[in-house]
């Protein structure tokens, strides 16, 4: 597998909350790992095609870190650890058991469009964010 393919989080590129929450990501993982890519790209659908998961259904964040596909959650928990500090310290709460901590991201990410927006179209990145987005 391609080392640029090690850390990436799919996303869902017309949600509100998920585009916010890759700026926040892009600006605290200062060691510049983590890739990026929303769910309706063609890399995402071909990708996640290998793990029998298709992206018709919006509501997850996938994150894929070394061989394996995290979501949910334990995503979340998983992706915290590669941010500066305080963040990072947001991985200490994996020690919940995995039902608890998705039940709260279950009602997040049902509600997501009516709290937060979305947008018309997928996240367009910049020039400058280009070399983390894997979109083709």
């Amino acid at each position: 597998m391609n080392t640029k393919e090690n850390y990436i989080v799919f996303f869902d590129g017309v949600c509100n909350l998920c585009n916010s929450s890759v700026d926040f990501l892009m600006k605290h993982n200062t060691t510049g790992n983590l890739k990026f890519s929303s769910l309706q790209s063609g890399f995402a659908k071909q990708f996640l095609a290998k793990f029998n998961i298709t992206t018709s259904q919006l509501s997850t964040i996938y994150y894929f870190e070394n061989g394996a596909l995290l979501e949910k959650s334990d995503a979340v928990l998983t992706i915290s650890k590669h941010l500066s500090a305080p963040y990072r310290w947001l991985s200490f709460f994996s020690f919940l058991p995995t039902g608890f901590r998705n039940l709260l991201y279950n009602f997040i990410a049902r509600n997501r469009y009516r709290f937060f927006g979305e947008r018309n179209t997928c996240r367009i990145a910049t020039a400058q964010e280009k070399a983390r987005f894997l979109e083709n």
